[in-house]
């Protein structure tokens, strides 16, 4: 549950309430058409007798409580405006303040600062935008903690010697911050982020390790190929094979005795036999492609397979395939930007 506030809108109510009791106050001597000075020792004098007979001075019993009623609204929206001035938005259990914002901002605007450095047309992310990013990170870094991935302090440090070494040395890369606006809290930071996003994807992205064999009737010459017969052909080639692919042997190796088997060069042609294998989130990036991409069928099947599957043939109107899933997880999300629309 994400709540934003708005210290404008508090603090613009609070001035708004106060001035309405200011002149009220002012303007009721001058309604009443009696002096000022008459009406406040009139009105205290009031007060006094409405307090020790208050039924017997109904009227005035009712204004005062109006009056008392006005005078705690001031007191309770100060109360709650010098309280809350500084926090801009609540997620979950987090307090997020203005020093929070003011920090991510400088994190989340320092490439837009290093490249407005080279080209002033470029325009820094607003506040706003700042606020949104940060509420996200903010459901990252909680979903994360909740499953344990949090990237430990060690891993936070080796990633940063890491880009060091990438850039030439620390020397060269402190020498960068100022073009950013960082310190470097502000780079330990942004490693932050990164991290735990990669982490939070690990589990919640869906993604899968494997490696398939292809036999294809969609590149022969036939330009209207007769695809049960050559389903069927295929699956009973790429079955003969499944053993030899069961057991582990190299994807390589198994491609190239296909190329040279006579059974399958007698329906297949050697560029009609394929191979790929696929690691980590590549197969995330295929899934991202056009719903009428041919390869994004083949890839939902790879993901829907279970963690390992030793050997599957599987085939579309296209080609057959030998698949073997050696790694992957139970994510249900393409994306982690998929998973915040949910939360």
């Amino acid at each position: 549950m994400t709540s934003y506030l708005s210290e404008q809108p508090l603090l613009t109510a609070l001035i708004a309430l106060v001035a309405v009791t200011i002149v009220i106050a002012l303007l009721l001597p001058y309604l009443l058409k009696v002096p000022a000075s008459s009406f406040w020792l009139d009105f205290t004098g009031t007060l006094r007798k409405t307090f020790k007979t208050p039924r017997e001075h109904p009227a005035q019993t009712a204004a005062l409580a109006i009056f008392l009623l006005l005078i705690a609204s001031v007191a309770a929206l100060s109360v709650y405006y010098f309280q809350n001035r500084d926090i801009v938005a609540r997620v979950g259990g987090v307090v997020l303040t203005t020093k929070d914002l003011e920090a991510h901002d400088r994190v989340y605007n320092g490439v837009l600062r290093y490249q407005k450095s080279v080209d002033e047309s470029v325009s820094l992310a607003s506040r706003k935008e700042v606020l949104d990013d940060l509420i996200k990170v903010t459901k990252i870094e909680l979903e994360a903690k909740e499953r344990n991935v949090y990237p430990r302090s060690e891993a936070i440090e080796e990633q940063k010697d890491k880009l060091a070494i990438r850039a030439g040395g620390i020397i060269k890369l402190e020498a960068l911050w100022p073009r950013y606006g960082w310190t470097e809290t502000d780079f330990t930071r942004s490693v932050q982020i990164d991290l735990v996003k990669q982490s939070l994807e690990g589990v919640l992205v869906a993604w899968r390790e494997a490696e398939f064999i292809a036999l294809r009737w969609d590149v022969l010459p036939d330009r209207d190929p007769d695809v049960s017969f050559y389903k069927s052909q295929a699956q009973k080639l790429l079955k003969a094979k499944e053993a030899a692919f069961e057991a582990g042997q190299n994807i390589a190796s198994l491609v190239n005795l296909c190329k040279q088997d006579k059974n399958i060069l007698k329906y297949f042609p050697r560029h009609a036999i394929g191979s790929q294998q696929l690691a980590n989130n590549s197969q995330l990036r295929q899934l991202q492609r056009t719903t009428s991409d041919k390869t994004n069928v083949l890839d939902k099947k790879i993901l829907s397979m279970k963690v390992p599957t030793k050997s599957e043939i599987w085939c579309d109107e296209d080609a057959c395939y030998l698949i073997r899933v050696v790694g992957g997880n139970q994510g249900t999300f393409s994306s982690l930007e998929e998973w915040l629309k949910t939360q």
